[in-house]
């Protein structure tokens, strides 16, 4: 009998002594958890980039008013091929981006079964249109695309296409608006490698549009 106390004691100590090596050796996810320190979460919070800034574009003769980048240039342009005005917002240095409202005098009410026939007509002859900076790379339109949504509770056109081939692609955006006799396009344009970090300054033109 006091061969096997001999024994045992020594093996249940050096059970609880590799009990508490475990322990100490491996701590537990909570405890990862709670001493755990996000340096990239602090990181975000204090270098989070500031709301960019808009200034207010308003032509009464033109009759709307929309919302640009503060900072970027703005310019009026008239194709010789065009009768209709075109006002386009554009970053003075490294344009990665440009808005435009091309404006449309109509002479008659209009409905948006005439913005479906202006997109139309747009499709089969771009190149006529657009003579312009930010549309010169329009010479045959692909994968364009149109559907109907609602902006403070008007119906609109809204179409996306490509343009510019192989060599230089760009990507397009429009928003067709019927106000009066007038319809107004509003139009995004940026070579495809930055379409998808710069389209969300469009979202803010649609929604600070308007027209009078």
């Amino acid at each position: 009998m006091k061969t096997l106390k001999h024994f045992v004691i020594p093996l249940a100590s050096t059970v609880f002594i590799f009990s508490l090596q475990t322990a100490y050796a491996r701590p537990s996810l909570r405890t990862l958890r709670s001493n755990a320190h996000n340096e990239e979460r602090v990181r975000r919070a204090t270098y989070a980039p500031k709301p960019e800034e808009y200034a207010v574009f308003v032509n009464e003769l033109l009759g709307f008013s929309v919302q640009y980048p503060r900072g970027w240039k703005t310019s009026y342009v008239t194709a010789e091929s065009l009768a209709d005005e075109i006002v386009h917002f554009a970053p003075e240095k490294y344009p990665k981006s440009a808005l435009s409202v091309w404006v449309k005098e109509k002479g008659k009410r209009l409905s948006f079964r005439d913005l479906q026939s202006d997109l139309a007509r747009f499709a089969r002859q771009p190149i006529n249109d657009y003579q312009l900076e930010t549309m010169s790379y329009i010479h045959e339109l692909k994968n364009l695309r149109s559907s109907r949504f609602r902006v403070h509770g008007k119906t609109v056109l809204l179409s996306t296409f490509e343009a510019g081939g192989i060599s230089n692609p760009h990507r397009y955006k429009q928003v067709r608006v019927a106000a009066g006799t007038k319809i107004y396009v509003l139009s995004f344009a940026a070579p495809a490698e930055y379409y998808d970090s710069e389209v969300k300054r469009f979202e803010k033109f649609i929604e600070s549009f308007k027209g009078f």
